[in-house]
């Protein structure tokens, strides 16, 4: 029997990529999921992560996102300088010099002074803020070369990546040229980076509280003895209309880290009604969660293509396909044809099975571009996609070519 070959998934405890995951578990790829350490512990994934311990799916972490508070390891003897930069940062100066002049066909280095430094540096800098001596294992080079060598991937990619910033020193190890280079930190100075210190400070004030629920009346950080619901406060508008927004109070129980149900109480504390987040949101210092959410019964929540197809089914033709020669170089439709139907045919069927004849409002086409122009994210991305799929019908209006099929 052929050998089936390893996967390796990343956002593999995203909506779809949990169903990805698990469809390659069970027929039995050796199957890896790269996920950040938070996650791991991270309440709303708890089951994810319990299903996928149980299915044998192996946990790849690219590095601790919280430092150690015992011993550290350390590559190399830890005195090359390397650049930490905060994801918010790297975003902040990138967009910024999109319409730049002086970025124009030169190379963006994001170098600021106080985050160039040294991983001893680095560690005694934190065994300062927590009071405590941390024991130092230093890696020799030689072993960790050997390391690179005989780790699999994508392991030996980013010890690769670790030898080259903090062994050989390759982030600081240059200076740059002005010809064909710019620092960011210089070029725009006006912004205020969080700097190493400042996010040490960050994290020494939170890391042991990351796993509790905030609920009503406790504030962010404020241990808890039990995980409870998340108790808040939310606005939502009814249909396309911007004004109208309602206030509710209630509690969100959470389903993963993308959707969630959300059950309000209104002002006259009379009607329970259940929403549907489909937007972003945080929660505030005050213990409340700011979600952005629309009725679970407006129809933008169940937007999908023409073609309707379960993700248990999606994921088990994608893993299928994975040792299939016949798939190899080419793009992977899954258009079965029982799924393949109007939305007018779909709701006359849904009116078949519930014996009742819906009110039919049709949104005209220009009325729908416009809500898109005027829309804010994510909404207005969800409206083009039911533009594509049900006003264009750009999932089906075209034939498999089977030389790419």
């Amino acid at each position: 029997m052929a050998t089936k070959s390893k996967i390796l998934f990343i956002g593999g405890t995203g909506y779809i990529g949990k169903f990805m995951v698990e469809a390659s578990a069970k027929a039995g790829h050796p199957t890896s999921v790269l996920v950040r350490e938070s996650t791991l512990s991270n309440p709303a994934k708890s089951n994810v992560i319990g299903n996928y311990k149980n299915l044998g799916v192996n946990f790849l972490i690219p590095g601790a996102t919280a430092p150690p508070r015992d011993k550290v390891i350390i590559l190399g003897d830890g005195n090359p300088k390397a650049v930490f930069n905060k994801e918010d940062d790297i975003a902040t100066y990138t967009i910024k010099a999109v319409d730049d002049p002086r970025t124009l066909n030169k190379i963006l280095y994001i170098k600021p002074p106080a985050n160039t430094i040294s991983f001893n540096d680095l560690v005694s800098l934190w065994e300062k803020k927590i009071g405590k001596t941390l024991e130092r294992i230093y890696v020799p080079e030689e072993q960790l070369l050997k390391n690179i060598q005989e780790a699999p991937v994508p392991v030996n990619v980013i010890l690769a990546i670790n030898h080259s910033a903090f062994v050989k020193g390759d982030h600081t190890n240059f200076e740059i040229e002005p010809s064909f280079g710019v620092e960011a930190s210089e070029l725009y100075p006006d912004v205020k980076y969080t700097t190493v210190d400042e996010y040490l400070n960050q994290l020494d004030q939170t890391i042991e509280v990351s796993k509790f629920y905030p609920t009503k009346g406790d504030k962010i950080g404020q241990e808890s003895r039990e995980q409870r619901p998340l108790f808040i406060s939310f606005s939502v508008r009814k249909g396309m209309n911007m004004k109208d927004i309602k206030t509710f109070n209630g509690r969100c129980e959470f389903v993963d880290g993308y959707r969630a149900t959300l059950i309000g109480e209104g002002e006259s504390k009379k009607d329970l009604i259940r929403f549907t987040v489909i937007g972003g949101g945080k929660v505030r210092k005050d213990g409340l969660a700011v979600l952005n959410v629309l009725k679970e019964s407006y129809s933008l929540v169940n937007l999908c293509a023409p073609v309707f197809n379960k993700e248990d089914d999606i994921a088990t033709y994608t893993i299928r396909a994975v040792d299939d020669p016949r798939t190899l170089n080419k793009i992977l439709y899954i258009k079965p044809r029982a799924n393949i139907i109007s939305f007018n045919d779909l709701v006359s069927l849904w009116e078949k099975k519930i014996g009742k004849t819906l009110e039919r409002i049709y949104v005209p086409e220009e009325k729908l571009l416009k809500n898109i122009e005027e829309d804010s994210a994510p909404l207005d991305v969800v409206l083009s996609i039911g533009h594509s799929a049900f006003v264009k019908g750009a999932q089906i209006n075209f034939e498999i070519e089977p030389n790419r099929r």
